[in-house]
């Protein structure tokens, strides 16, 4: 177990590296899937979550990336991922998920989130929104934009695999929580590990909660 799992370290080093390496600017995702062979991706992803975290020279939190096999093709994981207003019924932690604001070829929509969350004894609610820039059915991006955080960034990266019936879904995400209030930046402050283990929580409930709903299919009708 402790072999395979070095060997799964070291392919996702190679690949991640390529994503990042020189590169300036804000990150959206540590892994580059036009660099891994498909049927190493698939292989690997069969096997559970992957999982890569990404650190600056001090030892902060960058940027956090998941995969998940999902046996659905990539336009069906898409429409959930979109389908903001459900959100409240699978997606962890959300209260509330809306479009404010879309630009007139909807490539750009600011979404408004409401997020309660509980993690140990820390527990608090964040109102945000984030500007999204979308590529359908291929996955989007997204920045901070106004709300009870100081950053927050993120992706969706959706690749076909079995001729398209199957998707690897690699969600990327980092939310800087320290600034939601005192209480929340004295607790990750004085938690060595906290803003990370955090952030990969989010990162595998999310993976799980996407996965799952897209394989069921959704109760309604998506509006087109």
């Amino acid at each position: 177990m402790k072999r395979t799992l070095l060997i799964v370290v070291l392919i996702l080093a190679v690949f991640a590296a390529g994503a990042t390496a020189g590169g300036k600017g804000k990150k959206y995702s540590l892994l580059d899937p036009s660099r891994l062979p498909q049927t190493v991706m698939k292989r690997l992803l069969q096997d559970g979550q992957l999982l890569l975290i990404s650190e600056d020279a001090k030892g902060k939190l960058e940027l956090i990336t998941g995969g998940i096999l999902i046996n659905k093709p990539p336009k069906e994981v898409y429409d959930v991922i979109i389908d903001y207003e459900h959100y409240p019924e699978f997606m962890p932690s959300t209260v509330k998920a809306e479009i404010v604001h879309q630009s007139p070829d909807k490539k750009i929509q600011h979404v408004h989130y409401v997020v309660k969350f509980k993690f140990s004894i820390l527990s608090y609610t964040a109102d945000y929104v984030l500007k999204t820039v979308v590529n359908p059915p291929r996955g989007m991006r997204w920045d901070y934009l106004e709300g009870d955080l100081a950053d927050a960034r993120g992706s969706w990266e959706l690749i076909p695999l079995d001729g398209g019936k199957k998707t690897a879904a690699f969600y990327s995400v980092y939310s800087d929580i320290r600034t939601i209030n005192w209480i929340v930046k004295k607790f990750v402050d004085a938690t060595p590990g906290m803003e990370i283990a955090i952030n990969a929580s989010t990162c595998t409930l999310v993976l799980k909660s996407i996965k799952a709903r897209a394989e069921k299919g959704p109760t309604h009708k998506l509006a087109q």
